[in-house]
């Protein structure tokens, strides 16, 4: 549920209207309904902390049923069996420390491949010896630029941290907030975006916790962390600061637990990165929707390691593999989106 102050709404209208004209179905919530069910303080004309930090008043609510909450770790371990049934073999704890480059045609002389050669990437060096392939698939996520960079390819994929803070619903306000019936079928508040700064809240019902947080782009550095770590002051004074304003349930309220990964942001435009070169397929650059298109991306990989010009994606729509190359690049932009 995405809560918009007046000029927001009125942006996306045109956008809503246009999804809705291909069978997207949302529901708009005025405000004083909001505040109502949810106890949500959608006046903030007046609070001079609030008009400090530029927050504005919630006009209306935008839910869409259909968007929703997945399970990384289902998600993953349904991927991880499926492979291994097909006969795939998965090596945890093992890291990739560079990618090998060939001659096609070696002549045996040392220093080979040198630039008169056609050469190719023939599979990775790592911790636990080398590994060749016809085809190397590089899906490395946020180390992606750190190894094409050692073999002069371009992805145009940088690695940015982001933060999630956990607080437990332990007051009866809060409970009351995580377990707000008539949005769903689970009976509980829908994933919130609240209006610009757009501070998500995450709801999880069976632990009986929020998911707090922020996408913050300038100045957050693009920054390679090998263990990133969340920021106390992040929460402190920045998410706290404005979550509090929306939804005084969380006055006082503390992160029990707190943990910091890595978003692999496409610079361009947002969208993956498929493409090949020197035998070397880049799969990556998803910028924090992986989980939502993983399934088209790797039917798109797929249908580039076998040189078909369209892949099959679910629903039977033909999909033009080269549009998410960077050579032959044609993508839309995301209007909806986090």
């Amino acid at each position: 549920m995405w809560l918009l102050s007046e000029d927001d709404f009125v942006e996306l209208t045109p956008i809503l209207k246009e999804l809705a004209a291909k069978s997207l179905k949302y529901k708009e919530y005025e405000a004083e309904e909001l505040a109502r069910r949810l106890g949500l303080v959608t006046r903030l004309r007046g609070d001079e902390e609030a008009e400090l930090m530029g927050l504005k008043d919630v006009y209306k609510g935008v839910f869409i049923p259909k968007a929703g909450i997945i399970d990384a770790d289902c998600v993953v371990k349904f991927y991880e069996e499926e492979f291994m049934r097909l006969g795939g073999e998965i090596r945890y704890g093992v890291k990739v420390e560079d990618l090998i480059v060939e001659a096609c045609q070696p002549l045996g002389i040392a220093g080979e491949p040198f630039f008169w050669q056609e050469s190719r990437v023939s599979g990775v060096k790592t911790n636990s010896g080398i590994i060749k392939a016809k085809k190397t698939i590089l899906a490395a996520g946020a180390w992606i630029p750190q190894l094409l960079d050692s073999v002069g390819i371009e992805c145009f994929i940088k690695p940015k941290k982001r933060q999630v803070f956990a607080v437990e619903a332990k007051n009866p306000l809060l409970k009351q907030l995580l377990f707000t019936q008539g949005f769903n079928s689970v009976s509980c508040i829908p994933f919130t975006i609240l209006p610009k700064p757009r501070v998500l809240i995450r709801p999880f019902p069976t632990e009986g916790v929020f998911w707090l947080s922020y996408a913050d782009d300038f100045p957050r550095a693009f920054k390679l962390e090998e263990d990133p770590q969340p920021e106390k002051n992040f929460y402190q004074y920045g998410i706290y600061q404005v979550l509090v304003k929306y939804f005084p349930q969380f006055r006082d309220c503390r992160p029990y637990s707190s943990f910091a990964g890595l978003y692999e942001i496409n610079t361009l435009d947002g969208h993956p990165v498929i493409f090949e070169e020197k035998d070397l397929i880049v799969v990556g650059g998803a910028s924090g929707s992986g989980i939502m298109k993983a399934d088209a991306i790797g039917r798109i990989a797929a249908a580039l390691y076998n040189g078909e010009e369209y892949a099959l994606l679910y629903g039977g729509r033909k999909f033009r593999v080269c549009d998410l190359s960077i050579k032959k690049r044609r993508v839309e932009p995301e209007k909806l989106q986090i």
